[in-house]
C-alpha cells in the first residue's frame, strides 16, 4: 500500500510496470482528506496568481478571444484556474470538473459566480461523458497525477467540440528528475532512464496536511501525452515552458511547467 510508512522525502516507482491497484483510491483519499489544508497551502505562494494570469491568458489565445467559448477546466481543485479567466472571458460558460468532492466543495465555497458550474467527474473513467460541446480544455497541473493516460485523452477528444483545443499544463519532466534526483537514486538505484515514466510519492508531515495517502506525480516523457493524444485523434502543438518561483516557506524554489497544446479537427 502507497499509504504506510512513507519516507518525509518520498520515494519512486517505476510508472510502467509498479503503480500499484490502489494508487487512484489513494490519490482520491488524499485529496478528499487535505483539500482545505491543501488549498490553504497553495495560498500561501504569493506568485501563483500571477501564474494562473499567464495561463489564462495563453488560453484566451489559444480560444482565439472568441465571445462564445466553453470551457471545461479538468482536475480544477479549488477552481483558482476558472476565477483568473474569468476575468478575461467574463461571458464565457465554465465549467469545473473534478474526482473528487471535497476539492468542488471548496471551489464552491471560495466562488462568488453562481455562473460556474462544478461537477463530479473522474477523466480517468471510460465511462465519462460530456457532451461534444466544449472548445476550450484546460488542465492546470491534473494531468500528470493520472496513470490512465489513453482514456483520459480518448474523454478530452469525446468533449471537443470540432475545432477545439486542449491545453494541459504538467510539470517538466527533466526538471522534476532533476529536483527529485536524490529520491530517484535511492529508490531506483540508476535503473530508470529518461524515456521512462516514474511514479513520485511525497508526504507533507511538517504542513499540516494529513498523510493518510501520499501525494503523488508521474513524471512521464512529454512523448507519452503526446502520443496518447494523437492515438485519440488529436493533432499536437508547440510547447512553451513556463517557471514558477514558489514562495511558500520551507517549499521555496523554482518550477518548470509545460504548457502543452493540442487541437481536434474542424468539421467538414
Amino acid at each position: 500500500m502507497l499509504t504506510l510508512n512513507e519516507r518525509p522525502r518520498g520515494r519512486v516507482l517505476l510508472a510502467t510496470s509498479d503503480i500499484p491497484a490502489e494508487y487512484h483510491d489513494d490519490r482520491l483519499r488524499w485529496w478528499t482528506t487535505n483539500s482545505p489544508s491543501w488549498s490553504a497551502h497553495i495560498d500561501a505562494d504569493h506568485n501563483r496568481s500571477a501564474m494562473l494570469e499567464k495561463l489564462a491568458r495563453k488560453a484566451m489565445d489559444l480560444a482565439g478571444h472568441k465571445s462564445n467559448i466553453n470551457v471545461a477546466d479538468l482536475g480544477c481543485g479549488e477552481g483558482a484556474f476558472l476565477r483568473a479567466l474569468r476575468k478575461l472571458a467574463p461571458e464565457a460558460r465554465m465549467q469545473g470538473i473534478d474526482f473528487c468532492p471535497a476539492m468542488l466543495a471548496e471551489a464552491a465555497r471560495r466562488s462568488t459566480d453562481p455562473s460556474v458550474q462544478y461537477a463530479l467527474g473522474d477523466l480517468e473513467d471510460p465511462g465519462f461523458a460530456l457532451r461534444p460541446c466544449v472548445n476550450l480544455v484546460t488542465s492546470i497541473l491534473a494531468m500528470d497525477e493520472m496513470d490512465q493516460l489513453d482514456a483520459a485523452f480518448r474523454n478530452i477528444a469525446g468533449m471537443l467540440a470540432p475545432g477545439g483545443t486542449a491545453m494541459l499544463v504538467v510539470m517538466d519532466p527533466l526538471k522534476e528528475r532533476e529536483r527529485n534526483r536524490e529520491a530517484l537514486e535511492d529508490c531506483l538505484s540508476g535503473n530508470s532512464s529518461p524515456d521512462e515514466a516514474v511514479l513520485i510519492v511525497k508526504t507533507f508531515p511538517n504542513n499540516g496536511l494529513a498523510p493518510v495517502a501520499p501525494y503523488s506525480r508521474i513524471v512521464r516523457p512529454l512523448a507519452q501525452y503526446t502520443a496518447a493524444a494523437i492515438a485519440a485523434g488529436l493533432r499536437p502543438g508547440p510547447v512553451e515552458q513556463l517557471s514558477h518561483d514558489v514562495g511558500i516557506g520551507s517549499y521555496s524554489g523554482r518550477l518548470l511547467f509545460d504548457i502543452l497544446t493540442f487541437q481536434k479537427a474542424a468539421a467538414l
